[in-house]
């Protein structure tokens, strides 16, 4: 009784993370399109092979840059990083794209990100025009086509 209590403490210290998954938010503030990205820290340093403190905001934007590309109005636009931040493992990151067309009207995303881990899924939520969207993107699925 004694050990399997021993095990159970040691299990509250570890939390078990089975589910491998990041999140993509994209919404409109002040007239820019903003892109909130949530990553599990330990995945993206693997991903980068960096250490925690050697992270930095171009080494996050050359990743993105090669496995995050966002299509407006048939338009390829690249974002730009604003800020990024980690907290209780998670890396949080956030971009701004341009918004110079009066209104999106279909978006296309290819989205490879992470994809190099077993089973990992990427969580896209656009909430744009009144409408609330979800996508899941995973190794068969890396590229979307919305209509909005």
């Amino acid at each position: 009784m004694k050990y399997l209590l021993f095990c159970l403490c040691l299990l509250m210290d570890y939390p078990i993370h089975d589910i491998q998954v990041a999140f993509f938010k994209i919404q409109e503030e002040s007239e820019q399109l903003v892109v909130n990205i949530k990553f599990e820290e330990e995945d993206l340093l693997n991903a980068l092979e960096v250490e925690k403190i050697d992270l930095n905001l171009k080494m996050i934007n050359d990743y993105l840059s090669e496995h995050f590309k966002v299509k407006i109005n048939g338009v390829d636009f690249t974002f730009e990083l604003e800020s990024f931040n980690m907290n209780q493992n998670h890396l949080y990151i956030k971009a701004l794209l341009p918004s110079q067309m009066s209104q999106v009207r279909t978006m296309e995303i290819t989205n490879t990100c992470l994809l190099n881990i077993e089973d990992h899924s990427n969580v896209i939520e656009i909430y744009l025009n009144a409408q609330e969207r979800g996508f899941l993107m995973n190794k068969e699925r890396t590229v979307i086509h919305i209509n909005l």
